[in-house]
Order: structure tokens, then sequence, then C-alpha cells
């Protein structure tokens, strides 16, 4: 595939330009980001080794962008529904969901404030609930699960009935099993909050229409190996579109709420987001 000084390049009203040669041949303008996202779909399509393309040029305010201010909101949408669109070049792999993964808690500090530890995850688990109720709605096949809850001084046990929750499921799975350890094993923590391993099966459109699969269906399998006993399937190009309304959804609010848009200030102005 030629790829030429006269081809045209989309890009997102939020980015910089980056240049990029291949075999000393000067590309067009690419996104300064899509060194992290597309690199890997580039090398496959121009059948080129890694050392064969190298940084022409690269932002010097990589880190220190002169963003517009933090309260304007329309900006921001945008700014976020281009991160959607640097996604798509990576939706249906690993990588593609964690990075998913990462914007959906980033979208969750806006609405409710940076949290750590428990607050942290609360406010991940309440995100989710409120603004994707359709994940909330998901059933699993075994409604419920069994827990070990310990007293304070953790000297007795007991075991506590409740909801196998999709929203629950993301945070131990995808949020925490797929972004920080690259696994859908929950680690024990997990288990104990209410965490099941594999218990989202992650495809793409294409894989899920050769099986009849939808999103946000159920999907088990005894065969091949590891079996999958309950799940929740995630369709890629979906998951996306779902993160988009959520931007779409979650900006139009702050216009006509002012706390919210305070909050989403508040949390650009802590943590101001990388310059792309």
């Amino acid at each position: 595939m030629d790829i030429g000084c006269d081809e045209t390049v989309t890009v997102p009203r939020s980015s910089n330009f980056s240049l990029f040669s291949v075999h000393g041949k000067l590309l067009k303008p690419l996104l300064a980001g899509a060194l992290l996202t597309n690199t890997y779909d580039m090398l496959l399509t121009l059948s080129l080794p890694l050392s064969a393309i190298s940084i022409k040029t690269w932002s010097d305010k990589f880190m220190e962008e002169a963003f517009p201010s933090a309260n304007d909101l329309e900006y921001w949408e945008g700014y976020f529904k281009d991160r959607v669109l640097e996604l798509r070049a990576i939706q249906g792999t690993p990588w593609g969901f964690a990075a998913a993964t990462i914007l959906l808690e980033v979208l969750a500090k806006l609405e409710r404030g940076t949290g750590t530890g428990e607050l942290g995850k609360a406010r991940y688990i309440q995100f989710v609930i409120t603004w994707m109720p359709q994940y909330e709605a998901f059933q699993y096949t075994q409604k419920f699960i069994t827990t070990t809850v310990w007293n304070k001084s953790k000297t007795r046990a007991k075991t506590k009935k409740k909801l196998k929750s999709l929203p629950v499921q993301m945070y131990a799975i995808l949020r925490c099993g797929l972004v920080h350890s690259y696994s859908f094993v929950t680690n024990k923590e997990q288990r104990r909050t209410g965490g099941r391993n594999r218990s989202i099966w992650l495809t793409n459109r294409e894989e899920a229409l050769a099986n009849n699969w939808k999103h946000l269906d159920n999907f088990s399998r005894t065969t091949p190996l590891p079996a999958i006993k309950d799940a929740a399937i995630f369709v890629a190009e979906e998951f996306l579109d779902d993160l988009d309304k959520v931007i779409e959804d979650l900006f139009a609010k702050a216009r006509s709420s002012p706390r919210l848009a305070a909050r989403i200030e508040q949390h650009l102005r802590e943590q101001r987001p990388i310059g792309l």
C-alpha cells in the first residue's frame, strides 16, 4: 500500500501534528497520538519493521498544551470524543479494551471526583450504574454470588449472598484485572468483593456476527479451555459507541448543571489531560 504526500488525513479537532518518515519518505502529518495507538496497525499495513519508522518531529509541549479554559465544555466534550476516535484503531484487542476502560475511569472522575481505594471503586461502579443503565440492567445466568465478609478485627467471617452485578464485574475484570494485570482472572481481594473469573467476554463485531453473538448477551462455553461459566459479551464497537454516548450525555447535563460543570472544571484544573 502506497501512502504518499497527497493522501488526505482527517485530524481530530484537539490534536497537534507530527511528521513521520518511512525509509526516508516524508508522509503526511499524522496524529501525535498515532504512535501510541496506530503503530502496530501501520506496521502490519506497510510490512515494515519498527526500526524503519522514525519520528521526524514531535511536539515539545506534549505535557503542557495550551488548552482552552477548563470551563469550555464544548471543547472538552470534543477532546474526549476524539479519544474514542483514537481507540477505534485498536478496537477489539485487549489493549483497546484496556484503554477504553481507562477512559471510562477518567469520565467517572470528571463526574464524581478523584478517589482511591474503596471510594474510587464505589465512584467507578456508581458512574456505570448512572450513565450506562443498560450495563446495570444486564442479568447474569447465575444471578447471585456468595462472598465472605469479615468483622473489623478480621477474627470472624460470615458468608453473604449478593447480586452478581455487571458494573462490579467491570471494575474487577476490566479496571483491575485487565488494566493492572493484563488478566481476566481475579485476585483474592477482587473475589472477596464480588469479582468472578472471566465474567466478561471480549470480542469484535466481525466475530460476533459470525457467531450470532450480541453486545450484552450472556455467554458460556465448556470447550476450548478455559471454560467460561457465566459471562457478559462486550462487542468492542458497541462498547466504544456507548462510551461516546456517555460523553455526550455527561457534557449535555453539565451545560444545565452548574454543580456538575464545576466538578468537571475542578478535575481538569487539578489533573490537566495530556495534550495530543
